[in-house]
């Protein structure tokens, strides 16, 4: 008996249910066949792991870029509409050029204490509000 016919005969007695080759030339089966690959068990992040906390610090850092991207964009906003305020109050009332001017120094030191926003914006905001005052004066 060949060896490939002796060993389909050993994986019969053995029930492994393996095809038999039909010459000696073609690959002979393994005897222990390989278990299909288990799928990975799905991370569990609620438990206190340094995966989930790291994963869970990341949030924090996204929720924070988003807090203060948010506070730019109303800060930025609060400052053009009282830029416009000021050039419509000196269209109503051009005396009241003092009282503009105090205004809007009074925001040049409210921007620059605006320390948790992104350095480019405070400057642009800063800009705006100089043009602003150089108008009025």
């Amino acid at each position: 008996m060949s060896f490939a016919k002796s060993l389909c005969v050993l994986l019969v007695i053995s029930s492994v249910p393996l095809p038999c080759p039909a010459s000696p030339q073609q690959a002979v089966p393994t005897a222990f066949p390989l278990a299909p690959a288990a799928s990975p068990a799905p991370l569990d992040l609620s438990t206190s792991s340094l995966l989930g906390e790291s994963l869970g610090r990341g949030d924090m850092l996204a929720e924070e870029l988003a807090r203060r991207q948010a506070r730019s964009q109303a800060i930025d906003t609060e400052v053009r509409q009282r830029i416009l305020g000021a050039q419509e109050m000196l269209r109503r009332d051009p005396s009241s050029a003092s009282a503009v001017v105090s205004d809007l120094k009074l925001l040049l030191e409210r921007i620059d204490n605006f320390t948790d926003t992104d350095p480019t914006l405070r400057t642009q905001m800063r800009s705006h509000v100089s043009s602003a005052l150089q108008i009025a004066a």
